[in-house]
């Protein structure tokens, strides 16, 4: 409310509203002084008071210094709250268009949801007493220029060639939204004018939002970072950053990756360093723009190599030598890429890698976004498969290569790193209960690689013996 008048406006930071210059500004370009502004978040029906609301004086009414009432250029204004909002379900921040590279969600033919409390009809005294809200196209600056004469560039239209829907008398100030692309909205326009309402061939004027962000930033408040501490650390670790204007950061990444945060003070922020992390700036965000710091963060992790067997592995680029007697155990910062490569001993084969590298080739690249350990085994060039079967009914297991076909034991010596699908098959009166060794589960089947000696456990039991089962209450 300014003075005798009403106008919609958004909440885009906790202790600030950003509405129509128009709004807060007379005949004569006289803006408004604070004590005659109040402003009412979290309503929905005027007229009744509601638990979701929220009533604020203004310290503060600015409006933008090149708004002209003929042209209705630069219609926005900034109204500082006399205390931050208490934000939930019902008062929340409205993220802002923040340049061109947002200008995409603000496209030609993209809807658009406008609200507010204006008039419902072409007629300035049939405000509603309900919050309202219409969907309406954004349209191209040349159509909406051909029917609205000039439309600067800092201002944006929405509406339908034939009418019928728009924003209206009293919606001034309120936000035109559009959807960011992740379930939310962001801020496109700021209800500025229109001819009428909803009248064919005419289309409502809003003030491009993304054409202001630098003016609003300074306006609040601008965000700067002048150094951070400690530079580099494993994930966990706190980072106090100093600057200034941290009381509106609402996000915080580490090269991407987002970190949990508290703000101290305004001049004072703490970040934990994410898990997955990687080296590179850190950047925090506010709903209306975001500052990234001049210098790297580094993330640490660590990287355990070693072999099992006569063996090396060599690590690059740092080029350790890593063997059973004297394993290697190195900080690495995150983002980078470890090369292990593996050389067998003499009269030994490389048989492959357990751990990070299980699922790689002889040679492995890890990249270091996570604690990495991996193990290089190395084994003679064959290596002998024991299957054993237990139990007290009858059953064989074969495999898929004709190497294994098992009564009770048998064994077979086989290339080191053959790989082989072994196969449970129980007698006609007989069920498989399951494998144990080198095999795990119950499944029928087994996937075994030959990674030095490896023995297999499969039992069975009896069809007929009873089945014990749980005493289900009913």
């Amino acid at each position: 409310i300014i003075g005798q008048f009403a106008c919609g406006g958004a909440l885009i930071a906790p202790q600030w509203v950003l509405t129509a210059a128009h709004c807060v500004t007379d005949n004569n370009g006289t803006v408004a002084q604070p004590n005659q502004v109040m402003a009412y978040l979290g309503k929905h029906d005027l007229s009744v008071p509601e638990a979701s609301q929220q009533v604020f004086g203004a310290d503060q009414v600015t409006a933008h210094p090149t708004y002209n009432p003929q042209t209705m250029d630069g219609d926005l204004a900034l109204i500082k709250l006399s205390a931050p909002a208490v934000l939930g379900n019902r008062v929340a921040l409205l993220p802002l268009l923040t340049g061109p590279a947002d200008d995409a969600l603000a496209a030609p033919g993209t809807l658009a949801t406008v609200t507010g409390w204006g008039a419902i009809v072409d007629d300035p005294n049939s405000g509603s007493l309900v919050l309202r809200e219409v969907e309406v196209p954004i349209v191209s600056q040349t159509t909406c220029g051909a029917a609205m004469s000039a439309i600067a560039d800092n201002q944006l239209c929405a509406g339908y060639a034939e009418g019928g829907k728009d924003s209206c008398y009293g919606d001034s100030g309120g936000a035109l939204v559009v959807k960011n692309g992740a379930n939310g909205w962001k801020h496109a326009g700021v209800v500025s004018y229109g001819v009428g309402c909803a009248q064919p061939n005419r289309y409502g004027v809003y003030t491009r939002t993304s054409r202001y962000v630098d003016w609003i930033d300074q306006s609040i408040g601008k965000i700067a970072v002048t150094g951070f501490s400690p530079s580099s650390g494993r994930p966990g670790t706190q980072v106090t950053i100093s600057g200034a204007g941290f009381s509106d950061v609402s996000a915080v990444e580490f090269a991407g990756t987002s970190a949990t945060f508290s703000a101290s003070s305004g001049s004072t922020f703490i970040a934990t360093v994410p898990a997955g992390a990687v080296a590179g700036p850190i950047t925090l965000r506010t709903p209306y723009t975001s500052v990234v710091t001049t210098g790297d963060f580094e993330p640490i992790y660590r990287l355990s190599v070693q072999a099992s067997g006569a063996g090396t592995v060599t690590v690059t680029p740092d080029n350790s030598i890593c063997t059973l007697a004297t394993p290697c155990q190195s900080d690495w910062v995150g983002g980078t890429t470890a090369t292990l490569s593996p050389t067998a001993g003499s009269g030994l084969v490389f048989a492959g890698w357990q751990g990070a590298c299980a699922a790689g080739p002889d040679i492995c690249s890890l990249l270091m976004n996570a604690d990495q350990s991996a193990i290089a085994v190395f084994a003679p060039p064959t290596s002998t498969l024991s299957v054993a079967v237990t139990g007290e009914a009858s059953g064989v297991v074969v495999s898929d290569i004709p190497a294994i076909d098992c009564g009770r034991t048998c064994t077979q010596q086989l290339p080191t790193r053959t790989t082989l699908t072994l196969s449970a098959l129980p007698a006609a009166n007989a069920i498989f209960l399951g494998w144990s060794g080198a095999c795990s589960g119950n499944a029928l089947t087994c996937v075994v690689t030959l990674i030095g000696d490896q023995q297999v456990g499969a039992g069975f039991a009896l069809l007929d013996q009873p089945l014990h089962l749980p005493l289900i209450r009913r």
